[in-house]
Parts: structure tokens; C-alpha cells; sequence
């Protein structure tokens, strides 16, 4: 496995679609299709991804024998790593590749100085709140979030304490 920082016009094209995809797929049971098409608007349009990597978020591929089977998206904030977004295609899900890309934020929050990791998460998304619990991280707060046209995200956010500090 490999990570591939996202960094090119091409490639910030390339995980626009990937992002539109796996967003559309995966949040299909549990969110609207109208709010997924918001989200997809909203947060994965090519300019607004440029927009966010030329602020302050670092986008990666997720590599596995010369092919992308997903992308990950993290923001380093004052005190900890804010983990952004985590998608895998629907064919590579439960197959241990979560437990690798975990490994890799650990490693990038540590490059960075950082002994947390924080993210937010669907509170409907019991697939990934699984995943995170199973990871070692631990529920901290809920949180309704507008996002636009009366929608929110109504998430729990997640934190992982790394043991090296």
C-alpha cells in the first residue's frame, strides 16, 4: 500500500471524481439524495478541493498495486491532526486496508508533533464508527453542524490519543 499526495490540476481532478463516487455510493443509506448532492457540490467540486489544498488540507491517494482503491484528507490544526475525509471504494472496504491507512495518520501526526487525531463522523455511519472504535478511538463530543440549505452534518467526533508524548 501507498499514498500518493494529491497535488497536480490532473490529480485534484482525478479525486474530485473519486471523492464524488465513493460519497454518492457510500452515503446513499443514509443521507438524502439531495443532501449528497449538496455535500458533493459543496465539497468536492474541483475548485473548492484547490481551494482547501491551497489553505490547509493535504489529500492523498490510496494506492494498492498501481491502483487507487480510495483517498484520505487530513488538516493539521494547533494541538492535534484533524482527519478530514477517509473513503474506499465499495470493493476494497473490509479487507484491513482501514487499519493500514490508521497506521499511516499515526505517522503523519507524529512527522507533524501532533498526539491526537480528531475527526468527525455521521452518527448514522455505525460501519465507520466501528472501524474508529476498533482503531482505539474514542467518542469526545456531537456536534450539529449547518452546512447550507438547511442541512447538517450530525456527527460524533472521534479522538485518538498517541501514546509516544
Amino acid at each position: 500500500m501507498k499514498y500518493i499526495k494529491v497535488e497536480k490540476e490532473k490529480d485534484i481532478k482525478k479525486c474530485s471524481q473519486i471523492a464524488t463516487d465513493i460519497f454518492s455510493e457510500y452515503y446513499s443509506s443514509i443521507l438524502s439524495k439531495n443532501q449528497i448532492d449538496y455535500m458533493v457540490d459543496a465539497f468536492f467540486d474541483i475548485n473548492t478541493m484547490k481551494e482547501s489544498i491551497n489553505t490547509n488540507t493535504t489529500y492523498f491517494f490510496i494506492v494498492v498495486e498501481n491502483q487507487i482503491i480510495g483517498y484520505l484528507a487530513y488538516i493539521l490544526k494547533p494541538d492535534h491532526l484533524y482527519l478530514s475525509k477517509i473513503y474506499l471504494y465499495k470493493e476494497q472496504r473490509h479487507r484491513g486496508y482501514s487499519k493500514k491507512v490508521f497506521a499511516f495518520i499515526k505517522d503523519k501526526a507524529l512527522e507533524f508533533n501532533k498526539d491526537k487525531i480528531i475527526l468527525n463522523v455521521n452518527k448514522n455511519n455505525q460501519i465507520a464508527i466501528n472501524s474508529y472504535e476498533k482503531s482505539g478511538f474514542r467518542k469526545i463530543d456531537e456536534v450539529r453542524i449547518p452546512i447550507g440549505e438547511d442541512y447538517f452534518m450530525d456527527d460524533y467526533v472521534y479522538q485518538f490519543i498517541i501514546e509516544k508524548f
